[in-house]
């Protein structure tokens, strides 16, 4: 109530102004005008406003302001009319798994909207509920969530909590609400790669390279397309002459097994391999130790080209002996799993024989001059003729292969000398002599020097000259 000492020597009337009067929020105070009472026509809400500046005029019978207007301040007094209040209804949090008991894990906060500093708005904090249970605490003063013991991911992912924010410092006569809680459990590489067998058994081709001999599996606890899951696999040993290789596969986290480099089934026929695995990352301390495995390998018999031993013969022959007779003998074989080759028949044949000269023995590989050999043929280079030869193995059609006989001609007196010049011009006042020439294609041993001579009735003589 608002009175003026004008009230005792005239009739006065009182008017307010200000806020929540004329200004907004409007309407919330009046006053009577007789008696100076200010009266509250709004329920209050402290948390919307919590004060509001006012003015009271006196006024006389003629409108006349009477003094300086009155300036108070109306301040709204706090009741605990609002529940602590979450930012979220599902609050979610993360901790990885085998931290020690008692380690931080998150902080939850409310708010309350009363006032500050009071009972109404100190908020105390509880979990009403845990799935799986005693696994946290909380702090009823700050809200920190802690672990009450060890976790472990490969038995428990998350955690489904329900914290209660209760006002009036938790006493239980306050206001409450509460919230979900979520707590995802970390992985970490607490758990080794595992071989789902002990041995595998693989095959493979001899001679091929480049093959996939087999795929190993491993199982991993950890969390799947992490480095803590993902595979690393190593030969240990049986890999000296690097003839394999291991891979991942990126999709399936197997072991892909490979042959990189041919092997022989005459040298061996099966291979023993150790491999290894681990993770892309080291295990956690204290954890059990990487898996391995051994890994046998049969080299399977493939029938292979036919060899010659030698695939190259050489031999000195004189030109000009009869034909029939035997030069060489090609003998060619096939590696096999039978001692020597007794599985395998071979088939001989000529490739290329320019003069033809020469034949073979399909079944024996003998082989015979069918004409005379000739070092002045055109076909003869320096002395030698070359002529190849094939064998097929019958057994296995795709198995051929090619021999080479080379042959070097010792020479024969087998040429007559041949006058070069054999039509020569002279002039009546020329030179009263002339030079005949002649050429023989043996070798100089059979051929120069030669000797000329005339019938017993030329007109000429024969004389020798040097060159």
């Amino acid at each position: 109530q608002v009175i003026t000492d004008n009230e005792k020597l005239m009739k006065v009337t009182y008017r307010i102004s200000g806020e929540g009067t004329d200004l907004e929020p409007r309407n919330c105070f009046s006053i009577d005008e007789v008696t100076g009472k200010i009266f509250q026509n709004k329920e209050l809400d402290r948390e919307e406003r919590w004060s509001y500046k006012l003015n009271v005029q006196a006024y006389d019978d003629k409108g006349q302001a009477l003094e300086q207007p009155l300036e108070f301040v109306i301040v709204v007094k706090d009741i605990n009319d609002n529940a602590p209040e979450f930012s979220s209804s599902n609050i979610k949090g993360s901790v990885q798994e085998g931290v020690p008991v008692g380690a931080f894990v998150m902080q939850i906060s409310g708010t309350d909207r009363d006032q500050a500093g009071t009972d109404a708005s100190a908020i105390a904090y509880r979990i009403v509920s845990q799935s799986p249970a005693n696994a946290f605490t909380v702090d009823r003063k700050t809200g920190v969530v802690r672990t009450t013991s060890l976790l472990d991911r490969e038995t428990v992912t998350s955690y489904s909590l329900v914290v209660e924010a209760s006002d009036n410092n938790g006493d239980g006569s306050g206001l409450s609400s509460t919230t979900a809680v979520t707590i995802a459990v970390g992985d970490i590489n607490d758990n080794p790669p595992i071989f789902s067998e002990n041995m595998f058994t693989g095959k493979v081709e001899e001679n091929k390279k480049d093959v996939v001999i087999g795929r190993v599996k491993v199982t991993d606890a950890d969390l799947v397309n992490t480095p803590a899951w993902r595979a690393r696999y190593f030969i240990v040993s049986g890999n000296e002459a690097g003839n394999f290789a291991i891979e991942t596969d990126p999709v399936t986290n197997e072991g892909i097994v490979k042959l990189i480099k041919p092997l022989d089934y005459e040298m061996t026929s099966s291979q023993s391999l150790s491999i290894r695995v681990e993770n892309e990352i080291a295990l956690v301390s204290g954890s059990s130790s990487s898996s391995s495995m051994s890994i046998s390998v049969d080299v399977l018999d493939v029938d292979e080209r036919p060899v010659f031993a030698p695939n190259m013969i050489r031999v000195d022959r004189l030109e000009g002996q009869a034909t029939g007779q035997s030069l060489a003998k090609f003998k060619a074989s096939a590696p096999t799993s039978v001692p020597g080759g007794a599985s395998h028949v071979m088939r001989y044949g000529k490739l290329n024989d320019p003069a033809n000269w020469l034949e073979i023995d399909p079944v024996t590989g003998d082989i015979r001059t069918r004409a005379p050999l000739d070092r002045e043929s055109p076909h003869v280079v320096n002395n030698t003729y070359t002529a190849t030869f094939s064998v097929v193995d019958e057994t296995s059609p795709s198995g051929t292969n090619t021999g080479t006989i080379v042959i070097k001609l010792d020479d024969n007196n087998d040429n007559a000398p041949d006058v070069v010049t054999r039509n020569v011009s002279v002039c009546e006042t020329g030179p009263d002599y002339v030079t005949v020439t002649a050429s023989d294609p043996d070798t100089d041993i059979n051929g120069k020097p030669f000797t000329f001579e005339l019938p017993a009735d030329s007109a000429w003589t024969v004389s020798e000259t040097d060159g």
